[in-house]
């Protein structure tokens, strides 16, 4: 573990290695640079779980991850939402992730390598899925809001009584500006 310190490296910070047996300093500098140093391991398990998609989406395609196009950028996008190919196919949210782990790789490794940036190159456009998100739309029919708006913002339990542990700043103003939505329609 010692060593690892030494090396400024963490304990859990993500190594990647290539089909052949072999890893790309390259790209494991990229979890070990101070970009990433100050990250969560859960940021580190989601980029290196997206990045890993990328390099062997890649490899399929018989191409290097610093030789990677626009069209590849593209393409991985079209693989991972809609392609019938995909077996498992993904959310537009949960590609966005990817996106945003890929801009941040490419970010960091195209001025360091003298790399084009596949991503930064693709039109934001065409690489951000558009349309709502899903988990984001949700509908509640009186009683449920009414239950929402005592348990999130008055801070009661079910059966009505005050949660002694809700630390709430401004419980009045919240509820009405809850209310005053509600009524007036604001979405």
């Amino acid at each position: 573990m010692q060593d690892l310190k030494d090396r400024g490296r963490k304990h859990g910070q993500p190594f990647l290695i290539s089909p052949s047996g072999r890893p790309d300093v390259r790209i494991n500098a990229f979890f070990f640079s101070r970009k990433m140093g100050g990250k969560s391991p859960l940021t580190w398990k989601k980029y290196s779980y997206s990045l890993g998609l990328w390099l062997n989406f890649l490899t399929v395609l018989g191409r290097e991850w610093d030789a990677a196009t626009e069209e590849d950028a593209e393409y991985f996008k079209e693989w991972r939402i809609t392609e019938a190919a995909n077996a498992e196919p993904v959310a537009p949210s949960t590609f966005r992730g990817d996106l945003v782990a890929l801009r941040s790789f490419y970010k960091w490794a195209a001025p360091r390598y003298g790399i084009v940036d596949p991503v930064a190159l693709a039109d934001d456009y065409d690489l951000m899925p558009h349309g709502p998100r899903q988990q984001d739309i949700k509908w509640l029919d009186p009683v449920g809001w009414r239950r929402w708006r005592d348990l999130g913002l008055r801070g009661l339990h079910v059966d009505g009584r005050p949660d002694p542990t809700f630390r709430a700043r401004s419980e009045q103003r919240d509820v009405a500006f809850a209310e005053g939505c509600t009524a007036l329609g604001c979405g």
